[in-house]
């Protein structure tokens, strides 16, 4: 089996596009995304920075070479 083929599925039948998505998946099913944005609005900011951080890991680390 080749690399190519092999693809890691999200819980939603989507696939994981690189690293930013797997860690995102694990943040999520520990509850730590719930804290992280908590802790966002208790210090006054609306966003807590996730997504950017998870586009940009899916970027740099990618599953499938562009």
């Amino acid at each position: 089996m080749k690399m190519k083929d092999v693809y890691y599925p999200k819980p939603n039948g989507q696939r994981f596009r690189g690293l930013g998505d797997v860690i995102a998946a694990g943040t999520k099913a520990t509850g730590i995304d719930k804290v992280a944005k908590f802790a966002a609005k208790a210090m006054g900011k609306e966003d807590c920075g996730c997504d950017a951080r998870q586009d940009t890991l899916n970027n740099r680390f990618p599953f499938k070479k562009k």
